[in-house]
């Protein structure tokens, strides 16, 4: 139905230029990247070194998973990777203690996981931490909302769903600054983005 009314619309461009993101050198970086920034994002309440740790064990897990061709949270759970940061056990004893460490890969990956450990604890100079996400004000939640109402309302009068062009959380780091974006890009950028940027930014949404 969806690839009907794009074709119905002339829009068949659309799903040729999301096709050939798909297999982008840089949409494979990025989806390569993206548990190992899931993790992240969940540790920026740490401090540098625990942050640098939590990089380490999920770059080790994604490793490990390429090798072993296994799904990377049958490997090891990301909350569990989270705690391990957080604890950052220096022995097998400690190690065993960590909730959510599986007994097997305890056994297997014991050692291996405390040498990451060890390792994490000195950052290299150029890693950079992620700073504590803050809440939006009272203004920035009321211009996601104004945002995402208006997507919503372009969207059902051009008979797209708001999903094919943006998920809300990507609206909402639209209303907090945020320009590196995928719906103001390509043709999201012509259809919806700018006028979202006009919205979001009057004075500066000339900038590209």
């Amino acid at each position: 139905a969806l690839l009907a009314g794009l074709q119905d619309r002339g829009r068949e461009n659309w799903l040729a230029e999301d096709c050939a993101a798909l297999v982008s050198e840089e949409s494979l970086r990025k989806a390569e990247q993206a548990p190992i920034e899931k993790v992240m994002r969940a540790c920026a309440g740490m401090n540098r070194v625990g942050q640098n740790i939590a990089s380490s064990l999920a770059r080790w897990r994604e490793d490990l998973a390429r090798r072993t061709d296994r799904p990377r949270e049958w490997l090891i759970s990301t909350d569990t990777l989270i705690e391990l940061a957080h604890t950052r056990p220096q022995n097998t004893e400690a190690l065993s203690a960590v909730v959510g460490l599986e007994k097997g890969t305890l056994k297997r990956r014991g050692e291996e996981i405390l040498d990451v450990i060890r390792e994490g604890q000195t950052p290299d100079a150029d890693f950079v931490a992620m700073p504590r996400p803050t809440r939006p004000d009272a203004a920035e939640k009321a211009l996601g909302n104004a945002l995402w109402k208006y997507l919503g309302e372009v969207c059902e009068r051009e008979g797209v769903p708001p999903s094919a062009i943006a998920p809300r959380n990507e609206i909402r780091a639209l209303a907090a600054g945020k320009r590196n974006l995928r719906v103001l890009s390509g043709w999201r950028r012509s259809f919806i983005g700018e006028s979202l940027l006009k919205r979001a930014d009057p004075a500066g949404s000339s900038s590209p």
